[in-house]
C-alpha cells in the first residue's frame, strides 16, 4: 500500500514519529527555558476531539519530560484566577483517566 508521496504506510509511520518525538523536545527546550506553552493552543482544528484531545496533549507534554505542575501551568488559566474563584478540582492522576472531579467559576460549582 502506498500513501503520501509514494511512501509505504510504514515509512510514513516513522516519518510522523520522528516528527511527533522532535515536537515533545521542542516543548522541553521551551519550558526549561521558561517560556510560555500552553495546552490547546491550536483548538479548533478539523477533525480535532476537543475532550478527549485536551488530555491526550497534556499527556504529549508528560512525555515530553515535563512536570504535572509544569503540564497544570501550561493547561490552566493563570494563577490568578484563583483569586477570583475560578479553579479547577483534581486527582493526582487527572491526566491519565482523562476528567476532574469539578469545576468552579467565581466561586459556583458547574454542571
Amino acid at each position: 500500500m502506498t500513501g503520501v508521496r509514494g511512501c509505504h504506510a510504514h515509512d510514513q509511520r516513522r516519518y510522523l514519529e520522528e516528527v511527533v518525538e522532535a515536537h515533545l523536545v521542542s516543548i522541553n527546550f521551551a519550558c526549561a527555558a521558561d517560556v510560555t506553552v500552553r495546552v490547546s493552543s491550536d483548538s479548533g482544528s478539523k477533525e480535532v476531539s476537543h475532550g478527549s484531545s485536551f488530555f491526550e496533549e497534556m499527556r504529549l507534554f508528560r512525555k515530553a519530560g515535563l512536570t504535572n505542575e509544569q503540564i497544570l501551568s501550561a493547561a490552566c488559566t493563570d494563577i490568578s484566577e484563583i483569586g477570583k474563584g475560578n479553579y479547577l478540582l483534581i486527582k493526582k492522576d487527572f491526566i491519565e483517566r482523562g476528567g476532574i472531579e469539578a469545576r468552579y467559576v467565581r466561586g459556583e460549582l458547574q454542571t
